[in-house]
């Protein structure tokens, strides 16, 4: 203790003339001052070693004079006061020629992420920290914009990926987001606008509000969604659904398609919408997978035709005025016409005649048979029937018990047939009945006594009462024969 005091009296007693001269000059070799400065050190093998002190310790410095410096321990950095806060003197950044870059002194190259705006990548609740742009080095993700959330946070950072604007998200792999909550979660998906996704991988997502959730499908404009495989929606409140749909427009109708990530013959390809608004949806033109076309409203071909608007009724048929317009016309009873034939003409009414005098007899012709060949008289070709005689109608008829047989061609059991004709007839009154369920038979409608008459002969006529006579007399005699014996004869 006492030699460290001595050695302090002497440097101060040293110090005295310097003092005198508002000039101090510290140097081994004895030289001047510098004029333009108060304190001049010079050495070439030492330094000058100011103050060193934790942070804490920095902080704790009463009323600390502009310009102060002081070295913290705690982050090994040289720090000033400039009048409101202690500043660091040690620069991350160097110029290099004409590069600005950071320096590799101060900074490990391989795993420093560089943040702007804020002490730290994530969200730290701080209002002021909210504007920032950062490099996060691991993932090689890029930020820049405002967010008042975790948009930005590790969890929600894309490797390669880039964000741009007020709380936009690129979560996806190599994605692309920016402008208003506008999301990019498909893997090199691209999302601009306001509450946009694209969430298909390979994906596009333009506009307000425009959805694209499956692989490489596009939705640009408003409210417009592609949820189908490759599909595209452009335009007011398009929907393509289904797989490789593509529909422009403003708010076409909605359909639930058979298939979202596969080719359907039934599904959309194509479709215009011209409705209203959501709740006034309509289609212009719909174009189906498999060729159909359904189109709403005139169709005009070269400025040469144009249909009807609304559909005809049952049976009206689609005719011109020539100067093409069509329209549903129903047709005239221009075919209730009669055929009358006149000798050997046959004529329609308003309709012409056909002289048919040329064909004349050609049917009369005969037929022969020759062998096993059957002929028609005139050209025609003779057919041979040999082919048909194999005997097959040679077969008999048999009763064996109750079954009905034919040779070589099966049986038929008749005992279901058996008794149905043992029935009775009796007389009742009138009435004629037969037994079983035979309906009875009325006979008093009969009962005119037509039978009531007498037979009598009148010389050779034989006569019926109320019934007529007949003429005998041209059988009389016919029985007086005599009968006569010669030898055997």
């Amino acid at each position: 203790m006492k030699r460290s005091t001595h050695h302090i009296l002497v440097s101060l007693i040293s110090l005295l003339p310097i003092v005198a001269q508002a000039q101090i000059s510290i140097s081994e070799a004895g030289e001047n001052p510098d004029p333009s400065s108060v304190l001049d050190v010079q050495s070439v093998d030492k330094g000058v070693l100011i103050p060193r002190m934790t942070d804490t310790q920095r902080d704790a410095i009463t009323n600390p004079a502009t310009g102060l410096m002081v070295f913290v321990n705690t982050d090994s950095s040289f720090y000033f006061y400039d009048g409101t806060a202690w500043v660091s003197l040690s620069t991350v950044f160097e110029r290099k020629d004409s590069l600005v870059r950071i320096n590799p002194g101060r900074v490990d190259y391989s795993n420093t992420d560089f943040v702007f705006g804020s002490p730290q990548i994530d969200d730290d609740n701080v209002p002021e920290h909210e504007s920032r742009f950062f490099f996060d080095k691991t993932l090689g993700a890029f930020r820049a914009g405002n967010v008042n959330g975790t948009f930005w946070d590790k969890p929600n950072l894309g490797e390669f990926s880039i964000a741009f604007g007020k709380n936009t998200t690129a979560s996806g792999k190599f994605a692309f987001a920016l402008g208003r909550r506008s999301t990019a979660s498909g893997m090199l998906s691209f999302a601009a606008g306001e509450d946009v996704t694209a969430s298909g991988d390979f994906s596009f997502a333009m506009g307000d509000q425009a959805l694209a959730t499956n692989f490489g499908s596009v939705a640009v404009g408003y409210l417009s969604e592609a949820t189908g495989l490759g599909a595209v929606a452009l335009g007011y409140g398009t929907k393509a659904p289904s797989a490789h749909e593509n529909v422009i427009g403003i708010y076409p109708t909605e359909y639930t398609p058979f298939g979202t990530s596969f080719f359907w013959p039934t599904d959309r390809l194509f479709t215009i919408g011209n409705g209203i608004d959501n709740f006034l949806r309509s289609d212009a033109l719909v174009i189906l997978k498999n060729g159909n076309t359904f189109i709403n409203g005139a169709l005009t071909i070269d400025n040469a035709f144009t249909f009807p608007t609304a559909d005809g009724t049952s049976g009206q048929v689609l005719a011109t005025d020539g100067s093409g317009s069509l329209a549903w016309t129903t047709l005239t009873d221009s075919d209730n016409q009669t055929l009358s034939l006149s000798a050997n003409t046959l004529s329609l009414t308003n309709g012409g005649s056909v002289d048919l005098s040329g064909y004349l007899n050609t049917d009369n012709q005969d037929l022969s048979l020759s062998g096993n060949t059957l002929n028609l008289s005139g050209d025609a070709t003779p057919v041979d029937l040999s082919g048909y005689l194999d005997n097959t109608d040679a077969q008999t008829l048999s009763l064996n018990a109750n079954n009905l047989e034919l040779t070589n061609g099966g049986s038929v059991d008749l005992s279901g047939y058996l008794n149905t004709d043992n029935q009775d007839l009796s007389l009742s009154g009138n009435t004629l009945n037969l037994s079983g369920d035979a309906t009875p038979v009325d006979l008093s409608g009969y009962l005119d006594n037509t039978d009531a008459q007498a037979l009598s002969l009148n010389a050779n006529n034989l006569e019926l009462t109320n019934g007529g006579s007949v003429d005998l007399s041209g059988y009389l005699n016919t029985d007086n024969q005599d009968l006569s014996l010669s030898g055997n004869t």
